[in-house]
């Protein structure tokens, strides 16, 4: 049997979350999977999927600024980055002789190319999005983005290949590719099935911190008994909740998949960050139009994505009515 090793990013539990899609894809088509992960995502794909073999892998967390600002935040990481990207990429070919790895499936790592197996990267943001007064610099970005999807034998976009059906817009969907992309189509772990009603608000959190904790606290804040029952999912433990509650808030952590599947197929109203992994799993649970998005402040992807999910009228469509996207058989 051959052995795909799959490695997200640790910037939240949106790579970890659309990984164990991509892990369960890739298992029915006759894979085995070996997961690859550091930080608190890493831990969270071993709850998720104990019966998958984990490799801790070199980690790289980016914490942001409180501010609305995180340009400075992510200029001072750089250094750091470049350092990780080639610690893993050492750490890559190592794993590849240690475990007889076939295929290897990068979440938005850039050092897991060349490691003596096929590669393949994943993003959905082949654009890069900057912030306004820095778009002078976007064609430079995107082109040394470019340079690094090509050092990969595949670039897989997880969205649909027509941009007016698109969840990602310009980001996935930019005037220039890279040779060797393909659309594989949206990635969630969810099923997909009909949406229902009658579960309230849910206010679902993700992403760095402390801007998580930020949100979290504002939405407590501002509650008022006229809003009715909120299940809030924090998507973290570490973080300390405060000691009065609003009695009508549930709080859940982590929950599992299927209590957070049923927890968004029920809800009526959804407060939610714009990230890519969210709005994927939104759009499997035909749950879009209910959604109230809350980007994180100085990130401009997820500022872009809000805007271009107000403007689109994206359907619901059944499971046995979509096309079968992608398949990459052993």
């Amino acid at each position: 049997m051959a052995t795909a090793l799959i490695a997200p990013l640790d910037w939240g539990l949106g790579h970890a979350s659309r990984s164990l899609a991509l892990a369960a894809r890739l298992e029915s088509e006759g894979w085995r999977v070996v997961l690859a992960g550091s930080g608190h995502s890493g831990a969270w794909m071993q709850e998720q999927r104990p019966d998958l073999d984990y490799l801790e892998f070199p980690s790289f967390t980016l914490t942001y600024s409180a501010s609305n600002r995180q340009v400075w935040a992510v200029l001072r990481s750089l250094p750091r980055l470049l350092a990780c990207v080639i610690r893993e990429h050492r750490a890559a070919r190592r794993l590849v002789r240690q475990h007889g790895i076939d295929l290897m499936l990068s979440d938005n790592r850039f050092g897991l190319f060349g490691c003596g197996c096929r590669s393949i990267y994943l993003t959905h943001q082949v654009h890069i999005e900057l912030p306004r007064p820095y778009r002078w610099l976007s064609r430079g970005v995107d082109a040394l983005h470019r340079s690094i999807m090509r050092r990969f034998d595949e670039c897989w976009i997880p969205d649909f290949p027509k941009r007016e059906q698109s969840l990602s817009g310009v980001l996935g969907h930019p005037d220039r590719l890279p040779a060797n992309a393909c659309y594989i189509g949206p990635l969630s772990r969810f099923r997909r099935q009909a949406p229902a009603s009658g579960g309230g608000t849910l206010w679902l959190l993700s992403g760095v911190e402390p801007q998580r904790t930020l949100l979290e606290r504002q939405l407590l804040g501002n509650y008022a008994d006229s809003q009715g029952p909120v299940d809030l999912v924090r998507g973290t433990r570490s973080a300390g909740l405060p000691r009065h509650l609003p009695k009508g808030v549930r709080v859940w952590d982590l929950p599992d998949r299927q209590c957070l599947e049923d927890l968004i197929r029920r809800a009526d109203r959804i407060v939610a960050r714009s990230g890519y992994s969210t709005i994927m799993d939104l759009e499997a649970m035909g749950k879009l139009k209910v959604a109230e998005w809350r980007p994180t402040p100085g990130q401009p992807e997820q500022e872009y994505l809000a805007v271009w999910l107000s403007q689109q009228t994206i359907e619901y469509v059944e499971a046995a009515e979509r096309p079968h996207e992608w398949e990459f058989m052993p």
